[in-house]
């Protein structure tokens, strides 16, 4: 085989690579979406920071986007803003975002295909002494359990469970914040809660595919 005929078929390789990607990523008709936020149902003390909020409801969007099935909503500065009110509010909402009037309301009042909102139901860390002769270590085991939901028209069509663990030997375990962002991929807790979520968004979507 020469050398041009080589070239020409990596070309051709190469081009049709290409184009299932951008026909994978561009599914028919993706729905537009946004996430109206996450409620953390833990009580934890450490959890008081919202861009763990804003982090984890950013994950959920990308997750979900990365599906094909959807499309982040064009966010308008006052659309951002109705968004991150509502981010801010159900974090920390004892009532739960799910059932309250003005955060349906304004769920509703957000042009999208799709509203997807979440529960952290569990977060767990579990610390367990190891014994090595005359010398001991402590291991932490973290577990997150998040529950997604997706609604259409103001109502849940279908929902989806994730569980994520990790194990650390660090005696604090808390998210890594760098330029006032979460950083889920530099510790063992963030990576725990995107586990759970990327699991969740799985669950759901499954559920997703068989009714639509």
């Amino acid at each position: 085989m020469t050398t041009k005929i080589k070239i020409f078929l990596i070309i051709c390789l190469v081009v049709s690579t290409e184009g299932f990607r951008v026909t994978a990523m561009s599914a028919p008709n993706p729905k537009t979406l946004f996430v109206s936020g996450m409620i953390d149902q833990t009580d934890n003390k450490e959890w008081n920071n919202l861009l763990i909020a804003h982090g984890m409801t950013n994950l959920v969007e990308e997750e979900l986007f990365g599906t094909g099935l959807f499309i982040p909503l064009e966010k308008k500065s006052e659309i951002q803003d109705q968004i991150k009110q509502l981010v801010e509010y159900t974090w920390h909402s004892s009532k739960g975002g799910n059932g309250h009037e003005s955060v349906h309301s304004t769920e509703k009042s957000i042009k999208s295909d799709v509203c997807v909102s979440g529960v952290v139901k569990k977060f767990r860390k579990k610390r367990k002494k190891a014994f090595a002769g005359p010398f001991s270590k402590a291991k932490v085991t973290i577990s997150f359990v998040i529950e997604l939901f997706l609604k259409e028209n103001g109502q849940i069509i279908c929902s989806g469970l994730g569980k994520g663990k990790g194990v650390t030997s660090s005696t604090a375990v808390f998210f890594q914040i760098r330029e006032d962002k979460i950083q889920f991929d530099k510790t063992t807790v963030g990576k725990a809660a995107h586990k759970a979520i990327k699991e969740a968004v799985e669950n759901m979507v499954k559920k997703y595919e068989n009714i639509r």
